[in-house]
């Protein structure tokens, strides 16, 4: 591999992982909270599941969430999704390109999706029934579309790692972010009660975390590539 495209891979990695860093702040900002009843996973995407979270929320926090969201995600699309695409496109060249469409798609609906919640948020802390059931028909379709696109990234993301093909050495499997979603979901079922404010933060970073833990493992694995 030639210095320039090896040097891109870092520059393209290392910012990853700071706009990675960011969404789990931005998560952390708009969803924490010792309240978790009804939400169970990050899958969770009705204004029932995620109410309780978002009730407790000061207008700070709102407007931070708000904003770590708005650039964050966005960064970590245009960063680790084309990384992950020059490392995958060895396993299949259509597959791949559909991999990188989807993926710069999913993190801009992404992006819109997560910054519905400090409106959302305000208008649970108001009171106001007419206008959260009016925010709700904007706020759950959208979280099922995006769902449904998430799940087939993950989907498509790791056919293609496990294609045995890529730049990306086998240990790369044990960080795919499905992988990491898996585990995820499994530690917080298993969690004991005493531990549940860990059980919170896995549930409500459980889509970032896992691209921020592949954005290391990747732009670890890929920093001395060779030929």
């Amino acid at each position: 591999m030639d210095i320039k495209k090896r040097y891109i891979l870092r520059v393209l990695g290392l910012t990853g992982v700071f706009g990675g860093l960011i969404c789990v702040l931005a998560d952390v900002m708009s969803g924490y909270s010792p309240e978790s009843e009804g939400m169970r996973t990050a899958l969770s995407v009705t204004l029932d599941q995620v109410q309780k979270l978002l009730l407790n929320k000061t207008h700070t926090e709102l407007l931070l969430g708000h904003y770590l969201a708005y650039f964050g995600i966005p960064l970590v699309g245009v960063t680790i999704i084309p990384q992950t695409y020059i490392a995958l496109k060895p396993a299949g060249t259509l597959l791949s390109k559909c991999f990188l469409v989807l993926g710069l798609y999913v993190f801009s609906m992404g992006t819109a999706f997560h910054i519905t919640f400090g409106f959302m948020a305000e208008a649970l802390q108001l009171g106001n029934k007419g206008l959260v059931d009016s925010f709700k028909d904007f706020f759950e379709p959208m979280g099922f579309v995006l769902l449904g696109l998430a799940i087939l990234l993950l989907i498509l993301w790791e056919i293609l790692l496990r294609s045995g093909r890529s730049l990306y050495s086998r240990r790369m499997l044990f960080f795919s972010p499905i992988t990491v979603v898996i585990a995820t979901l499994v530690l917080t079922e298993l969690l004991p009660q005493s531990l549940n404010s860990l059980r919170v933060l896995l549930v409500v970073t459980g889509l970032n975390l896992p691209v921020l833990v592949w954005s290391i493992a990747s732009t670890t694995d890929l920093w001395n590539l060779k030929d």
